[in-house]
């Protein structure tokens, strides 16, 4: 049996269930898929590409809350060092390998770091999906976010 946790839904306030039913219910509330349900999510799955797996994924774990719709970030972060606003995605190539950005998934960020030491800390943190997203979710997640990178930005430098 799995347990489950619930984590912050950091932009508006609201909750969300990370790995269980979503919307508040809790596991023995969650409605049941049928048999054909599931069939049919696996031959979807089957069928998508790494990046779009992982940009299902990208949806399923609520990444577009913090991080906005295709990871163009937006999203306010009072006091943060990273200019008041959680980060965008977008270039998270260039600054991660592909083991390091699993790792970063995985363990979260607990704390983020204050532009002003002596205000308050940043409301918002990234929530650890370890134990949360299987290694398969986070193989396509990652593949979305090196994915999100534009055309020709690598060779800008």
């Amino acid at each position: 049996m799995k347990v489950h946790r619930v984590v912050w839904g950091v932009a508006l306030g609201t909750w969300l269930v990370v790995g269980g039913a979503g919307c508040g219910l809790r596991s023995s509330q969650s409605p049941r898929l049928s048999i054909a349900q599931v069939a049919s999510a696996k031959a979807r799955d089957a069928t998508l590409s790494p990046v779009e797996r992982g940009r299902f994924v990208y949806q399923k774990y609520g990444c577009a809350m913090c991080h906005g719709p295709d990871g163009q970030g937006g999203v306010k972060n009072p006091n943060a060092q990273t200019g008041g606003e959680i980060p965008k995605l977008t270039h998270v190539a260039e600054g991660y390998s592909v083991d390091e950005l699993k790792t970063q998934i995985r363990k979260g960020l607990r704390e983020i770091g204050k532009a002003d030491s002596l205000g308050p800390a940043p409301p918002y943190r990234m929530p650890d999906m370890e134990g949360w997203m299987s290694e398969e979710e986070l193989d396509a997640l990652v593949h979305y976010l090196i994915g999100l990178m534009p055309k020709g930005a690598e060779t800008t430098w």
